[in-house]
């Protein structure tokens, strides 16, 4: 009920909210006990209530007078400043998450962000534009291929969704991104390929050709032979912890007498790890920097693939199948829990197809 407030209009309200109509925002709340000058006023972007007081007490101008202060002080203080979310924040929460439910490696998303994203991870999550990413989405295709492109726009989609789940936005600028079909990769050092490695890491610093040769020798993946330590080693296996594998189920991978010799020599560098320890118990080992002079070398001796260092598992499962192992001899060399994912991995050279044809 709209109505003009005065002593005796006020006594005769019955139970409601009622409105004055001589000071906008200004109401008295009946109910069947009390009777209350209040304001209910939008402002700031919001509706906003404030009790004023008993109506009984309380003469209807001065609670027109207060009222208007109220109501003047509300709309004319400053809005809140929002509060930002960026994209180092969300990868945060979210390797938070994936610490808690053991889903993925530790590092999975921090890994993910400093390799893609680390130009725009400090940016608000509503500022990031589809434009942003689809152009920073063509440029890892151009450098790195279609699968990195289409990894890095599905880790921000999956950003975007649990930033969603927990309220924090309502839009996904990366699901607008439109990705290019990608095919697995097909890139492994072929038998007559293999000397060509040994004389290119030859030439690399000690830690850095151990490190390769033990990643073309075991068929290791690059993270878990990186985090090795002594005590995974029992006799001639390397037992990767199921903390620290990809399907989380403990892996046992044989060591060859070539393996053994290498890991011989590292003995005594570190009391727990295998490898360099840096600040934290981190490995000092330089993937990126390794995988770039390893190419480099190779180009010289006429080897041009840009080979990466997962390619060296992929080349130990070809090794493996040009020798006649059974897919199920290869799943269990390479760690797989599924024969399913070994075919990507048992690659098959011409020769030795040319062998069964002949």
């Amino acid at each position: 009920m709209q109505i003009s407030f005065n002593k005796a209009s006020v006594a005769a309200l019955p139970v409601g909210t009622h409105y004055d109509t001589k000071c906008k925002g200004l109401v008295c709340r009946v109910t069947a006990t009390s009777r209350n000058f209040a304001i209910y006023v939008w402002a700031s972007g919001k509706p906003n209530k404030a009790k004023i007081g008993n109506a009984e007490y309380m003469s209807v101008e001065a609670a027109r007078t207060k009222a208007q202060a109220l109501i003047y002080a509300l709309k004319t203080s400053p809005e809140p400043k929002k509060k930002t979310t960026t994209l180092a924040m969300l990868a945060e929460s979210y390797t938070a998450y994936l610490q808690s439910t053991g889903k993925r490696g530790q590092d999975h998303m921090t890994n993910m962000m400093r390799l893609n994203w680390q130009h725009i991870e400090n940016i608000d999550i509503e500022q990031i534009t589809v434009a942003q990413l689809q152009d920073h989405y063509f440029t890892i295709c151009n450098t790195r291929g279609k699968a990195a492109g289409r990894t890095a726009i599905i880790t921000l989609r999956v950003l975007y969704n649990d930033a969603a789940r927990r309220e924090l936005t309502v839009r996904n600028p990366a699901r607008a991104v439109k990705m290019q079909p990608a095919t697995a990769r097909a890139v492994w050092l072929e038998e007559h390929e293999i000397p060509a490695f040994y004389k290119a890491v030859a030439t690399l610093p000690t830690v850095a050709a151990q490190y390769l040769t033990l990643l073309l020798l075991t068929g290791l993946r690059k993270t878990n032979l990186a985090k090795m330590q002594w005590s995974w080693i029992v006799g001639n296996t390397v037992v990767i912890p199921a903390s620290e594998s990809k399907n989380k189920k403990e892996i046992h991978i044989p060591l060859c007498a070539a393996a053994l010799a290498i890991l011989e020599r590292r003995v005594g560098v570190h009391p727990i790890y295998v490898w360099p320890v840096g600040r934290a118990g981190a490995s000092a080992i330089a993937t990126r920097v390794w995988q770039l002079m390893l190419r480099e070398e190779l180009a010289k001796l006429g080897v041009t693939k840009s080979v990466t260092l997962h390619d060296l598992r992929r080349t130990y499962g070809a090794q493996l199948t040009a020798r006649g192992a059974p897919l199920q001899v290869v799943a269990a060399a390479l760690g797989h829990s599924n024969v399913s994912s070994t075919p990507i991995y048992a690659r098959t050279e011409v020769s030795t197809v040319l062998q069964y044809l002949a």
